[in-house]
């Protein structure tokens, strides 16, 4: 059977090993200068050779590099001898804080964010009923889920903490939904109507969550809630074993045999799982007044016109950090 991976796994560098004393200063400089570009451009070496065979690092007994490997390693010498050191001024934690600040849903030059647009939002069914999570989740996720409190909150003294080391200041919301409180209004209406929405008497601070919206491939608009805030208040859930590129990579069939990949997608995964109704109280929306609420939703509540109320989702929110972990153990039969 024949494999199709002829560039990978890549050779690493090898170290300039050297006597400091037996060498001048300028040559220990320079030897040492390269050493740690040898050294970083290594570190992306192995990260290649682990996504696309599953080894970090090229066997000593392997044939002689071919032509397009030695291209390839050139190459990434070149990309990182031509970046040069980190500013002195950023941490690595701070050059994290920027990488994910520049690529988080949060960023106002994503390109792919588009203002409210009613007709073009993918929006859950008229009617739909969303499924309660915690009957099918397996014995740990139910019961972190039963036990939120203990189990996902953080304590008050670490989320202070969190909190005072956090830029955020108040939730993102699009401007074309908040333009008025008749829009707002009626897209609280859509969510109530598709399941997703209940009310309650508005307490404490306005609203933990956002809202605006992103551009899918078939143009429509995808629901994002802005969660990081709320997420300060939860400790970070355990890891979700997801399929990666390595996984994919090691996929193998003899040479005379098609592979067929198919993939599948649920919609609106997230807002078709129904939460607890005490942890929905934290999932608020901005406030709003009764008065400025659909007849059809006011008629049902206990409250008078007056009332300033909070919208809260009864589902998963899209961007809450344990909204993937959750939804992945729901889509996993439990195991007996």
């Amino acid at each position: 059977m024949s494999r199709q991976r002829d560039i990978l796994p890549l050779p690493s560098f090898a170290l300039n090993h050297f006597d400091h004393s037996l060498v001048s200063r300028s040559i220990s400089r320079r030897l040492s200068r390269k050493n740690r570009t040898f050294e970083w451009a290594n570190e992306g070496i192995h990260t290649l050779n682990r996504l696309g065979c599953g080894i970090s690092k090229r066997p000593l007994d392997s044939s002689p590099p071919c032509a397009g490997t030695r291209a390839a390693v050139a190459h990434i010498h070149h990309a990182y001898a031509s970046l040069g050191p980190p500013p002195d001024t950023i941490s690595p934690e701070g050059a994290l804080t920027e990488l994910l600040s520049s690529a988080g849903y949060y960023n106002d030059s994503r390109v792919d964010i588009a203002p409210y647009d009613k007709d073009r939002v993918s929006w859950p069914d008229k009617g739909a009923s969303p499924i309660p999570l915690a009957s099918h989740l397996d014995k740990a996720d139910c019961e972190n889920l039963a036990n939120w409190e203990s189990f996902m909150l953080r304590d008050k003294t670490d989320f202070r903490q969190h909190l005072s080391d956090s830029k955020i200041c108040k939730p993102y919301c699009d401007p074309s939904l908040f333009a008025s409180r008749k829009t707002y209004a009626d897209f609280l209406l859509r969510l109530h109507q598709a399941g997703m929405l209940k009310f309650r008497r508005a307490s404490g601070t306005q609203g933990s969550l956002g809202v605006f919206f992103v551009k899918k491939k078939d143009g429509s608009l995808r629901i994002i809630f802005d969660t990081r805030k709320l997420n300060l208040r939860f400790k970070d859930p355990p890891k979700t074993q997801l399929p990666t590129a390595s996984a994919f990579s090691q996929l193998e069939c003899p040479s005379d045999a098609d592979l067929f990949i198919a993939g599948g997608d649920i919609r609106n995964a997230f807002y078709g799982l129904s939460v607890p109704e005490d942890i929905s109280n934290m999932f608020t929306l901005p406030f709003i007044t009764a008065s400025d609420l659909d007849s059809s939703i006011v008629d049902s509540l206990p409250y008078d016109s007056n009332t300033l109320l909070a919208p809260c989702l009864t589902v998963l929110p899209m961007g809450w950090n344990w909204a993937l972990h959750l939804c992945q153990s729901f889509s996993n039969p439990p195991t007996s």
